[in-house]
């Protein structure tokens, strides 16, 4: 990709972050509101794409790359706890990614980005460990590993994140692996 055009996308992406961190939905965000804050022209927003989504989806492709950097060494059934902490470190290194986690109105762009994930995940085998069982189960298990983490992410971030994040990550990894009755 030409240089200028990495760099031009690049500005569209670290407008659109600033701006939803400045909204409650970033569906609110317009077109000229986005050209405004990356100081582009509308005229060379649409030479690059057709919708604000079309931005969205590269930062959503941007997490999943990082995510799967973070944790692709790892067996994402057997080794719980270093995927665990990836997915705690990269929501609280990165405001916009925080923000979608925490936000119920962003529940639709962290669901992209978790179906997203998995795909990346699954194309190269990081989930074999649950691959045996049929379809229907197989996303029970994903949704309900995902969402412990959701929510044990959101009550630390409510909790102020007084709790060491340490042991956040092993309670979480530890309850997702063994259940209540780890504790």
């Amino acid at each position: 990709m030409d240089p200028r055009v990495k760099r031009t996308k690049k500005m569209f992406k670290e407008a659109l972050k600033e701006l939803m961190m400045e909204h409650d939905d970033y569906m609110d965000i317009s077109v000229k509101e986005l050209c405004d804050k990356a100081e582009l022209s509308r005229r060379t927003f649409y030479l690059h794409y057709e919708y604000i989504d079309d931005v969205l989806l590269e930062i959503e492709d941007d997490f999943t790359k990082e995510f799967y950097e973070a944790t692709k060494q790892y067996d994402h059934v057997k080794e719980l706890e270093p995927v665990v902490r990836a997915f705690f470190d990269l929501h609280d290194s990165n405001p916009i990614y925080e923000k979608i986690l925490l936000s119920p109105a962003q529940d639709y762009l962290r669901e992209m980005m978790r179906s997203r994930t998995v795909k990346a995940l699954d194309e190269n085998d990081n989930l074999k460990g649950i691959r045996h069982h049929d379809i229907l189960t197989q996303n029970i298990i994903e949704q309900f590993y995902h969402m412990t983490c959701v929510s044990a992410y959101r009550e630390w971030v409510r909790q102020r994140k007084i709790m060491a994040k340490d042991d956040v990550v092993k309670l979480v990894a530890n309850l997702i692996s063994k259940g209540m009755s780890a504790l």
